[in-house]
């Protein structure tokens, strides 16, 4: 290949994504088929797409180049001292963050797919043989040679919203929320014959409901060993609506992300105070709150409260993403 044929490199001082006269400059060299080729463009480009395809390009060095791991102290205070003047120009506090900046993230989260490993031997001692037998299903082992307590499943939350025994339902809820039981003797409790009797009962009555209330919510939990986090699970997956709201799981997790002042986006203030003892007089605001970010970003609700438990507490904020 010849010098001339060589992809030309662009400063990025040339893209002043304000400057008009910089835009026209680049259409105009870059404009032509020939242009195009010469610069490793896509030959179909239009002379639009082109200049926003160097553009990001250019971005995209300017980034890795921020990112490269500093050999010495005198190179990490100025990488430092380039992200903070990045940050100040964006006009972002350090550390701040937006869930909103994470839209692209949270539009690909694949929330049905979400499953857990269930081992067979850490529920013989809770659920019939009976139950055990449907719910491991030679089918679904994944490992089928192993000895009957060591077979393990995994349990997505896409199985869980299809109709099914009502008593299977509700084990294979509390299997994919809890795939080791959880700690002390919750699970143990809820599983009681008068608890899961009364617990069937109830659900099976808002299922007929369809739309439920807090107070509906609140009576349900009176259920020895229940709590709001794993009575939000069985909310979401019978797909009902509390106060014109579809359900969605809150646990401790989600509740430690909202609170922990890690993200600033307007309105999420609110929840400064939320605690797990105070969730369910707050949860009809973080359902109105997750589906309006939901909406902002074009995504389920599902795939917001999906991110909020599984990066939310592992992230910190660094480079401003806008």
């Amino acid at each position: 290949m010849k010098d001339d044929d060589k992809a030309e490199e662009i400063p990025i001082e040339e893209f002043d994504n304000d400057n008009q006269d910089s835009r026209l400059e680049f259409l105009e060299k870059f404009g032509s088929k020939k242009g195009l080729k010469k610069h490793n463009l896509t030959e179909g480009s239009t002379a639009l797409n082109a200049y926003h395809q160097e553009r990001s390009r250019e971005a995209c060095k300017a980034v890795k180049e921020m990112q490269k791991h500093p050999f010495t102290l005198e190179e990490a205070k100025n990488q430092t001292a380039r992200i903070y003047e990045g940050m100040a120009r964006s006009g972002r506090k350090r550390k701040e963050m937006k869930i909103t900046d994470y839209k692209i993230l949270i539009s690909v989260l694949p929330f049905m797919e979400q499953a857990f490993e269930i081992k067979r031997g850490n529920w013989e001692d809770l659920i019939s043989e009976e139950y055990l037998e449907k719910i491991f299903n030679l089918n679904d082992i994944i490992n089928p040679k192993a000895v009957q307590k060591d077979q393990k499943i995994l349990i997505s939350r896409f199985e869980l919203f299809h109709d099914q025994q009502i008593e299977i339902f509700l084990i294979k809820v509390l299997m994919w929320g809890y795939p080791t039981k959880g700690r002390g003797k919750n699970i143990e409790n809820i599983l009681q014959e008068l608890n899961f009797s009364k617990l069937i009962d109830l659900l099976s009555d808002l299922k007929e409901k369809g739309e439920i209330t807090i107070g509906d919510i609140k009576e349900v939990l009176k259920i020895g060993g229940l709590g709001l986090s794993t009575l939000t699970k069985f909310l979401y997956f019978l797909r009902l609506t509390v106060e014109s709201y579809r359900a969605l799981i809150l646990d401790q997790r989600v509740i430690s992300t909202i609170n922990s002042h890690k993200f600033c986006d307007k309105g999420i203030e609110k929840f400064k105070k939320l605690r797990y003892e105070n969730a369910v007089d707050n949860y009809v605001e973080y359902l109105a709150y997750a589906h309006e970010i939901a909406d902002q970003l074009h995504v389920k609700p599902d795939q917001v409260e999906m991110f909020l438990y599984e990066y939310g507490q592992n992230l910190k904020g660094m480079i401003p993403l806008n």
